[in-house]
């Protein structure tokens, strides 16, 4: 028993001494921990306000009492055990005796609205900006929702806002000219064009965003996104590298792309040291869609002779049957080499 009851104690405080690293060092200087909970999806750190931190307001009364706490203030910290921790912070309220009033202390403990720890606020920004992982998997990492974790990045973590009041945000520009006139008739915009972000080898695709199209380059050996513009046109997308990235085309040794005769183009003419390399992906998908229209044609064509039985009694027919059956085997071959593409990419 006294056993078990030891080992129970160390528990207790290995886990008591991991929850203070997940306490920014600020808040332990005002709270205490008091417990810390498991629950199904997440753990809980509660903090108790000490109780020598009167607030200013009735500093200097002997008949200072305490009287319970304020509603709890839970913001996110750090995770483990792919569960999110929640940091329930409970300050005190005070009084004098004998009065209704009461008095507590205010802390600025997050990042504005986004219910996060300064630190963990940090953390996510820079998983987010300087690794090749979307919002959805970090999001996932601390078992959040990637919706939440998508608003927090853009109106509180990022530099999102602070640009667009700084008018930094949405001056890049393509500038739609008439030929005839020589007139700017319509200008798209260019969200993203960082030269920083180029390298050696890059990418080159097309998104849909909404239900308008972009053009997306990124640099495939950091995954950082180059490029995002609202067109696919070449004429339009080297008027951006031209007047936005000029000084790191020369840079580029390949590039990446599907099919596309625009993109083709687009790459010969702007990038004069690069080798084109066409995505596997859509090498596999081509062939697979050319194997199985012949496929479908040969069964086709020898389903409709009423001469040709399932069960084929002449060498001829039996040669045609395997033909199928290798051109079948091949095309769910090349269906796994492109599903298996397409996840690597």
């Amino acid at each position: 028993m006294v056993m078990g009851q030891k080992k129970k104690q160390v528990e207790s405080n290995v886990l008591f001494e991991l929850s203070r690293m997940m306490v920014p060092r600020d808040l332990l200087g005002f709270f205490d921990i008091a417990e810390v909970k498991e629950l199904h999806k997440e753990w809980q750190i509660i903090l108790w306000e000490k109780q020598e931190h009167i607030p200013t307001n009735l500093k200097g009364f002997s008949d200072v009492v305490l009287d319970g706490f304020c509603n709890p203030i839970t913001i996110l910290s750090h995770g483990f055990s792919t569960k999110p921790v929640y940091l329930v912070m409970k300050r005190r309220r005070w009084k004098r005796s004998g009065t209704d009033e009461h008095f507590s202390n205010e802390y600025v403990i997050t990042e504005d609205s986004a219910k996060l720890t300064p630190d963990m606020a940090g953390f996510l920004k820079y998983r987010i900006e300087q690794h090749p992982v979307n919002i959805s998997c970090v999001a996932f990492m601390f078992g959040l929702k990637p919706k939440t974790v998508h608003y927090w990045y853009k109106e509180e973590i990022s530099d999102y806002r602070k640009d667009i009041a700084a008018g930094n945000w949405g001056e890049k520009k393509i500038q739609v000219i008439d030929k005839s006139s020589g007139e700017v008739t319509k200008e798209k915009p260019v969200p993203i064009a960082k030269a920083e972000n180029f390298g050696s080898h890059m990418t080159i695709d097309e998104k849909q965003i909404g239900k308008k199209m972009y053009t997306i380059m990124t640099n495939a050996q950091s995954g950082k996104i180059a490029l995002l513009a609202q067109t696919m046109k070449p004429e339009e997308l080297k008027q951006v590298m031209e007047h936005y990235l000029s000084q790191v085309l020369e840079e580029v040794k390949s590039v990446s792309c599907d099919m596309s005769p625009s993109y083709k183009k687009l790459c010969k003419d702007i990038f004069p040291n690069t080798q084109l390399v066409i995505d596997k992906f859509h090498v596999i998908k081509h062939l697979l869609d050319a194997l199985q229209q012949v496929r479908k044609q040969l069964k086709t064509q020898y389903i409709n002779q009423e001469t040709i039985l399932v069960k084929a009694d002449t060498d001829e027919q039996q040669t045609h049957w395997r033909y199928i059956e290798l051109l079948s085997a091949a095309a769910i071959f090349f269906s796994k080499c492109k599903m298996n593409g397409r996840k690597m990419n």
